[in-house]
């Protein structure tokens, strides 16, 4: 018979031996989502007793993660923005940086008592489109994927947090699905790590996670390119483009951007690296 205690600290050990940070965290969210309680729970409870199939639920978890396949994906959800999304390897995990950029978007918008049209490009799981929908009550949002199964992930999120109504899902390559629409913002964290890094990352990324998620051409800006080029025409009178950036790109993307558009703010993270781009519809061709 073994307590949660004891499978907790089992699981930590093997954890720590096969180099996962942070085992302890991790056996703990993955014993929380077998036997669906809060962590508190194993604190007050570590003397219950498990029965054979939560120990092998549990132990299935472990084997997985000792294979550096991400928690994420493990448990099959993620919070991000108070929303609890569904995540699988069709989908790239949505990270804390990437609320810096829906953030910055939704205290620009908060203020337009106006029926607001947002634009997400490449949406993945849906955590920005759902994110700007759930804290904008005046927002709608037309969310873009090239992938149909990721798209699927992301209406499944938007029904599971009572979103649907708010956002239109298309299937296609950046804007073209949206011709003839105007918006007052376009959002994307789009692909942008060089295609030769990708393989050099931590294993939980370049094995798992979906490599269109991640593959930003050569240099890693391909799609800043072509994102940056096409929005102007999409975007209503002030509106404004908003990307998450690498934090060594800043330089290179204002070079792209200044042929487009001349009001160009970059947007610092938590550490002082640079994340968030935005820029706003003064632009030279129109």
């Amino acid at each position: 018979m073994l307590e949660i205690r004891n499978v907790l600290k089992s699981a930590e050990k093997i954890l720590i031996e096969n180099h996962i940070k942070f085992a302890r965290l991790e056996a703990e969210i993955f014993l929380m989502n077998v036997l669906n309680v809060e962590r508190i729970f194993l604190y007050t409870h570590d003397d219950k007793i498990l029965n054979d199939e939560q120990i092998k639920n549990f132990y299935e978890m472990i084997e997985r993660r000792i294979s550096h396949e991400p928690a994420a994906y493990i448990i099959g959800h993620k919070n991000f923005m108070n929303l609890n999304l569904i995540v699988n390897e069709n989908v790239l995990i949505p990270r804390p940086e990437t609320e810096i950029l829906v953030e910055e978007v939704i205290k620009r918008l908060k203020n337009l008592n106006e029926k607001i049209q947002v634009a997400d490009i490449g949406t993945g799981s849906g955590a920005i489109a759902l994110s700007i929908a759930q804290f904008l009550p005046n927002a709608f949002v037309d969310a873009v994927d090239i992938n149909q199964k990721t798209l699927d992930i992301a209406k499944s999120n938007a029904s599971k947090n009572n979103l649907s109504e708010k956002i239109n899902f298309h299937l296609g390559d950046l804007l073209n699905p949206l011709k003839n629409k105007k918006f007052h913002a376009i959002v994307s964290n789009p692909p942008y790590i060089p295609t030769e890094i990708i393989d050099s990352l931590q294993v939980e990324v370049a094995k798992y996670e979906p490599r269109i998620a991640l593959d930003g051409g050569e240099d890693g800006l391909n799609f800043y390119r072509r994102l940056i080029e096409e929005s102007p025409k999409f975007l209503q009178k002030n509106g404004f483009l908003a990307v998450e950036i690498g934090y060594n790109q800043a330089d290179s993307i204002k070079k792209i951007a200044e042929n487009y558009f001349k009001n160009i703010e970059v947007i610092k993270d938590l550490s002082n690296l640079d994340r968030v781009m935005i820029l706003k519809n003064e632009n030279k061709n129109c």
